[in-house]
């Protein structure tokens, strides 16, 4: 595809992690960090991408010098000994060196999650949040669920769709950058939008819509079961999904 002239270049570095379990530092941290970046060409009078270039991925096992869960471990396969048969560095340098990549904004799907163990200085985009927005009839909204429903492999490399190793933060982060591209080329929202929309949901302490996952998926929070709600703030691991669930406890429950 030709680039226009009258365009303006933002490089969005698209991040995964791999961490120890739920717990952020100084109780856990990354056993691994990538970042694939997208480079995007903007049209400067609509703000709409007219182009994007994915760029190749780096990624990089961390030391987190602490124990790794038993089912983290299950989920991405790094274990102790991967780390120091590899001389990882330890997390905190790792995303140190990280962080100093150039670029405009970060994405993370996810990002109230990822942002916990890393937490770059520039503009974040949630593109959990922001496919939310553009496909509120998909599935699900996990990265790898979407993969198969937008058809993403259609826009990988063979060699990656053949060496694809999920649940780990090279593969994941490149998916989700490719996500990030399926999402702008629907002309929905611009970059812009998105980080404006990411913004204001992470400022806010309340999810709003519908559950999108598990037995009342598809249900607005108004109108979710009190004894569901009391369920989701004893067994919860997201501070939103607590919060939303403690403050709809507090609501009639709407019929």
């Amino acid at each position: 595809m030709s680039t226009p002239i009258d365009t303006e270049v933002v490089i969005i570095n698209v991040c995964d992690t791999e961490t120890t379990g739920f717990a952020p530092p100084p109780n856990g941290d990354i056993v691994e960090i990538a970042v694939t970046p997208l480079k995007l060409y903007i049209d400067l009078e609509t703000k709409k991408m007219v182009d994007m270039r994915v760029q190749p991925t780096i990624a990089l096992l961390a030391d987190p010098e602490c124990k790794i869960a038993w089912e983290a471990m299950a989920v991405h396969h790094i274990t102790p000994k991967m780390l120091k048969e590899a001389k990882a560095l330890p997390a905190s340098q790792v995303k140190a060196d990280v962080a100093l990549l150039p670029g405009d904004y970060w994405a993370f799907h996810n990002a109230a999650f990822d942002t916990k163990f890393f937490k770059p200085s520039q503009p974040i985009i949630c593109t959990l949040e922001t496919s939310r927005i553009i496909y509120p009839d998909a599935p699900s909204h996990k990265n790898q669920v979407l993969r198969y429903w937008l058809d993403l492999d259609s826009m990988m490399k063979p060699e990656r769709v053949k060496n694809a190793e999920t649940h780990r933060a090279g593969f994941d982060s490149y998916v989700t950058a490719l996500l990030l591209g399926k999402m702008l080329m629907t002309n929905k929202m611009t970059i812009y939008d998105m980080a404006k929309t990411s913004n204001a949901i992470s400022e806010s302490p309340i999810l709003t819509g519908s559950i999108p996952w598990g037995k009342h998926k598809g249900i607005l929070w108004s109108k979710v079961p009190k004894d569901y709600l009391q369920w989701l703030t004893q067994n919860s691991q997201d501070a939103k999904v607590i919060a939303t669930a403690k403050h709809y406890l507090k609501q009639p429950v709407q019929r």
